[in-house]
């Protein structure tokens, strides 16, 4: 098996909120939140705000807003939010490359999640995060927590038949696996993500995950 091209895959991982909805005007939000005079309601509006400014890709409008959100829900808002906040903080750094300030954001969400027992609506959230953390890992060149991270996600993926990210974690631990040139292990990965390939996820990752198995 000769060595594939590199390509990790970074697609679809936040806009759980609103997909398959159709997005309010960024200024729209923005007005709701302004007028918005419950506190705990106003912060939910704010982070609907932040939601649609990522949806964007302003990432760098998105960590404006949430500098501010996170030192005001630190001891006074619920966890539930804490764990949103760190998810959005991931991703935006992520976007802007900062990948070490999206690990350490990440890493605050897993934590919160087991010292807290988020409930099970938080499920997507946290498995996803461990995608951020993976891909992030990955491009710092730490395999082995990249490869830790992507482990963790698979279960929880598997749990919420997510098959779509399960092929998305399964291509990149592969191509991990491709570097370190362990060819029977990234083969026998690959072949997993083909099981999980369905109508979602065909258009994006049915091309290289077949590619790689034919290297």
């Amino acid at each position: 098996m000769k060595q594939p091209v590199i390509i990790l895959f970074f697609t679809a991982l936040f806009p759980l909120l609103i997909k398959g909805q159709h997005l309010p005007r960024e200024d729209s939000l923005r007005k709701v939140w302004m007028l918005e005079q419950n506190d705990s309601l106003k912060a939910w509006k704010h982070l609907a705000y932040i939601e649609a400014l990522l949806a964007d890709r302003k990432q760098t409008e998105a960590l404006k807003e949430l500098g501010p959100l996170q030192a005001e829900i630190k001891d006074h808002y619920p966890k539930g939010l804490q764990a949103w906040v760190h998810y959005y903080d991931g991703i935006a750094r992520y976007y802007q490359y900062d990948f070490i300030n999206s690990i350490i954001a990440n890493e605050k969400l897993g934590r919160l999640a087991v010292q807290e027992a988020l409930p099970d609506t938080f499920r997507h959230i946290t498995a996803i995060s461990l995608i951020t953390l993976g891909v992030s890992y990955s491009k710092i060149n730490d395999p082995e927590n990249a490869q830790l991270s992507y482990q963790k996600a698979i279960p929880q993926l598997q749990a919420l038949n997510d098959s779509t990210r399960l092929v998305h974690v399964y291509l990149n631990l592969g191509y991990l696996f491709t570097k370190s040139q362990d060819w029977a292990s990234a083969k026998n990965v690959f072949t997993k993500g083909l099981s999980y390939l369905n109508k979602e996820s065909n258009e994006d990752f049915s091309v290289p995950l077949y590619a790689s198995l034919s290297t």
